[in-house]
């Protein structure tokens, strides 16, 4: 639900005209990293909805209820290197705004519209698999600020959708008030997974409000005003054709779960540079993020870099990322980096991460590609190219992750023929699900 300007590379929820078929495709003519669907937007409804618990309290009206949380929700202009696009947010903090991962996915600059005012943005922590991400804004915002629902919604809730549909026009304040929608519906099934190109994502809502691109990341509202999902995507037949009343949202739990855990633990993810800067020295090391785990991005960079300072030769960067604990194992820096001296990184997987608080444990795939002769620790005499699975134990200090442990799980795969045989093809490829 993501609106892009150019509309090449779209990945797509593909349905067959049977709904029980959800094989994945990407249809040529769209870009969004999700399914758009060009559907007519309805007129937000003004009936009253049916009788309250209790005669004695007045029933809210969804004018009223629109127009508090109006200021709240987020238009989002970002920037890539190849193209521009838009996306929904809301707000649920003075300076956090939540939206859809694949939202800011590849950022080079994030602008946001909330409360009438133009602020940039930077993510403070973003989860692919469910679709998640959290936005700092640069300055404070006096806007609405929302909260969630308490557990799962029930079937039949009635809801309405808020967001930017089709609407680029971030920087212009009429073009942008004017594209702000609000579409009624209700939550139609739950327990569902919604299959993109990028992966299933599962334990979502269905939804039948009418949704379309650039309403992704808006908020799924009740009628008191709370949260009970966030939009992500709509189901597609396999000729790309939206299907009708079939839209997905991210629940208001999974989302909870993941913000506080930013909040309390996060690691700003960068912009991407479209600079056409050299390549680094060193080689570059490839990661995935497997683990639905809301830390595990985290980790991840972490680790990566830990990585990539070791293949560009910056030992002291590397060491950096060990606590105390580990560092009466491996030694003093000079000790250590000679030790890995004729070795380096081509990729990691994370698969899992387990724990909460502070320590947590990553379970990885790494590839390493070492000297056969001159660098042979214990398992890889004759590997120019192993596949490590690996233990990592990392501890939070207050700004980013650091490895308080490590532990190999049994002997490396030797992956040195399918190197060898690939040539300038990624190592990588045979290491995946």
């Amino acid at each position: 639900m993501f609106l892009g300007v150019s509309l090449s590379a779209c990945v797509m929820i593909d349905a067959s005209p049977e709904p029980t078929d959800t094989s994945p495709a990407v249809p040529s003519q769209v870009s969004s990293p999700v399914t758009t669907s060009p559907v007519e937007n309805p007129t937000p409804s003004s009936e009253a909805p049916s009788a309250p618990a209790s005669s004695t309290e007045p029933v809210a009206e969804w004018t009223d209820v629109i127009k508090d949380a109006r200021s709240g929700v987020a238009h989002l202009l970002v920037t890539r290197c190849e193209n521009e696009g838009a996306g929904s947010g809301f707000l649920i903090d003075d300076d956090l705004v939540v939206t859809a991962a694949h939202v800011v996915k590849d950022a080079a600059e994030i602008t946001l519209r909330v409360d009438d005012e133009l602020v940039s943005g930077q993510v403070l922590g973003t989860n692919d698999r469910s679709d998640i991400a959290l936005v700092r804004l640069a300055r404070t915002s006096e806007g609405h600020q929302f909260s969630f629902i308490d557990g799962d919604p029930e079937i039949g809730t009635e809801i309405q959708a808020l967001g930017f549909p089709q609407n680029l026009t971030v920087k212009d304040e009429r073009e942008s008030n004017s594209g702000f929608t609000a579409t009624i519906g209700s939550v139609s099934a739950g327990d569902q997974t919604a299959r993109y190109e990028s992966g299933p994502i599962e334990n979502m809502i269905r939804i039948d409000a009418s949704v379309d691109s650039g309403n992704s990341g808006g908020p799924l509202i009740t009628k008191d005003g709370k949260v009970v999902g966030l939009v992500s995507g709509v189901r597609m037949t396999a000729d790309g054709s939206p299907v009708n009343g079939w839209g997905y949202a991210v629940i208001a739990p999974r989302i909870s779960v993941a913000v506080t855990e930013w909040k309390e633990r996060s690691t700003m993810v960068a912009l991407k540079s479209c600079a056409n800067a050299p390549a680094p020295d060193g080689t570059a090391v490839y990661s995935e993020v497997l683990s639905s785990h809301d830390q595990a991005p985290g980790i991840a960079q972490s680790l990566v870099a830990h990585g990539q300072a070791i293949n560009n030769g910056n030992y002291e960067s590397a060491y950096s990322i060990f606590t105390g604990n580990i560092l009466g194992r491996i030694g003093s820096l000079p000790e250590w980096s000679d030790g890995i001296s004729t070795s380096y990184w081509l990729g990691l997987l994370v698969d899992d991460v387990k724990g909460a608080d502070d320590t947590v444990t990553a379970r990885a795939r790494l590839v390493t590609a070492q000297d056969p002769v001159l660098h042979s620790p214990a398992g890889t005499m004759d590997q120019a190219c192993s596949i490590w699975t690996m233990d990592y134990t990392m501890e939070w200090d207050g700004t980013r992750w650091l490895m308080e442990d490590v532990e190999s799980i049994g002997l490396p795969e030797d992956c040195t023929t399918e190197m060898e045989d690939r040539d300038n093809t990624d190592p990588n490829d045979d290491i995946g699900d």
